[in-house]
């Protein structure tokens, strides 16, 4: 059986993915095949939600994606408190 499916994206911008992935995530009923999903998006920093983007020296013109707390999220940090 077969219980993953996997999704080629192409280019990306990481927040539009980012987004998709969050809104996927929250629409699950949980009987959906696992995804996982292949792509590549142009450079940029991610800051987790605790991170000041004001530490950040030089961007390079690399934009700083300031990440918040989503379900996704909170399902890991909940897995690892199993561990």
């Amino acid at each position: 059986m077969n219980n993953l499916k996997d999704k080629d994206l192409g280019l990306t911008e990481f927040q539009d993915v980012w987004r998709k992935m969050q809104v996927s995530t929250d629409q699950k009923s949980g009987q959906e095949k696992d995804e996982i999903w292949f792509t590549e998006h142009h450079p940029v920093y991610t800051l987790g939600h605790a991170a000041i983007e004001e530490n950040i020296i030089s961007t390079d013109d690399i934009p700083n994606v300031l990440s918040k707390l989503s379900k996704l999220d909170e399902f890991v940090k909940n897995q690892d408190k199993d561990i």
